[in-house]
């Protein structure tokens, strides 16, 4: 955890998610189920499959770390961590991933906002891409016009990322139709 918390920024920018939280109780986006799993048990512990079958369907083990202590017989025993089939089924608005005793919870609910979000920064990579087509160096400041999207926050900071001015764009170089499957289509007229 320690890791993923000096890194949650990083994590957080890599994946495209608005933040990362770390929980301590997996209950709280999943329901957990263990199960035995006859396959390792088989090929790990060939001459004791019904006493581990019979230890981890009862619930007589605790795990730890990457053990699992069995109580049989009223004595704990440590075995493989592979002998219990862990599955999680995401609760209501989760969707969860896991691997190797890490379970990822994605909330996929789009928020109107998120869904500004989105189309400003596909807004964002046309006009980038159309200044490439025309050539224009790092530095170059160019005129855009929006038709179809006026959401003031976002027209600022697509203005501050591509180094636009908002103008009447009579003679546009570049004239961008971004779809939107959440509003209308964006028009986006450019010049220099």
């Amino acid at each position: 955890n320690g890791i993923i918390e000096a890194f949650s920024d990083v994590i957080a920018e890599e994946l495209n998610v608005k933040k990362v939280e770390i929980i301590s109780d997996v209950s709280d986006i999943a329901d957990v189920k263990i199960d035995p799993n006859f396959n390792e048990i088989r090929a790990l512990y060939p001459d004791q499959i019904p006493v581990v079958i019979k230890a981890v369907k009862s619930r007589k083990y605790r795990i730890a770390g990457d053990t699992v202590m069995l109580n049989i017989d009223g004595e704990e025993k440590p075995y493989d961590e592979r002998i219990l089939l862990i599955t999680y089924n995401a609760k209501e608005g989760q969707h969860v991933a896991s691997k190797s005793g890490t379970v990822v919870s994605l909330d996929l609910t789009l928020t109107d906002e998120l869904k500004k979000e989105g189309l400003a920064r596909d807004i964002i990579r046309n006009i980038q891409d159309a200044r490439k087509q025309m050539g224009l160096e790092i530095m170059d400041r160019i005129k855009v016009e929006f038709a179809g999207f006026d959401d003031t926050e976002w027209v600022e900071t697509i203005c501050r990322e591509t180094l636009a001015d908002i103008a009447k764009v009579e003679t546009p170089e570049v004239t961008l139709s971004i779809a939107s499957e959440f509003t209308d289509d964006v028009e986006v007229k450019i010049a220099r």
